[in-house]
C-alpha cells in the first residue's frame, strides 16, 4: 500500500527583476513556493519514503516596467540574492499586472555565481 503527500520545503518572496533575451524589462514583486510531493509506502521492513520532483509556483506582481508577462516566451526572475529562476505566466492580466508563475525548466532556482 502506498499513500502520496506534498509539502512546502521553501518559500521565496521579495523584490526582483524579470529578465527576456537577456534584458531587464519589469521591476516586480515576487511570492513562491516549493512543493515537493512524496510517496510513502510500506515495505516488509517497514516504511520507506521516495522524494518526487520538487514543484515551484507562485505570484508575480509588476511594480515598473512591461504588464504584459503572458505572451509564452521563456522569462527568467532574478531574485533579491540573486538567485534566478526561469518561470512562465500561467495565467494574469495586464490591467491589474498579477500573474500565477509556474517552473519553465527542471532546474528550479539557480544560485548566483560565485564570486
Amino acid at each position: 500500500m502506498s499513500r502520496k503527500k506534498t509539502r512546502t520545503v521553501d518559500c521565496k518572496s521579495g523584490r526582483g527583476e524579470v529578465i527576456k533575451d537577456g534584458r531587464p524589462i519589469a521591476e516586480v514583486h515576487y511570492s513562491l513556493q516549493v512543493r515537493q510531493q512524496s510517496v510513502e509506502f510500506s515495505t516488509f521492513g517497514g516504511k520507506s519514503e521516495v522524494d518526487g520532483p520538487r514543484d515551484i509556483r507562485g505570484e508575480i506582481v509588476v511594480l515598473v516596467g512591461e504588464r504584459n508577462l503572458t505572451d509564452g516566451s521563456g522569462l527568467t526572475l532574478r531574485m533579491e540574492d540573486g538567485t534566478t529562476w526561469e518561470f512562465f505566466a500561467k495565467s494574469g492580466d495586464p490591467v491589474t499586472a498579477r500573474y500565477v508563475v509556474v517552473n519553465a525548466s527542471r532546474e528550479g532556482f539557480v544560485p548566483p555565481p560565485s564570486p
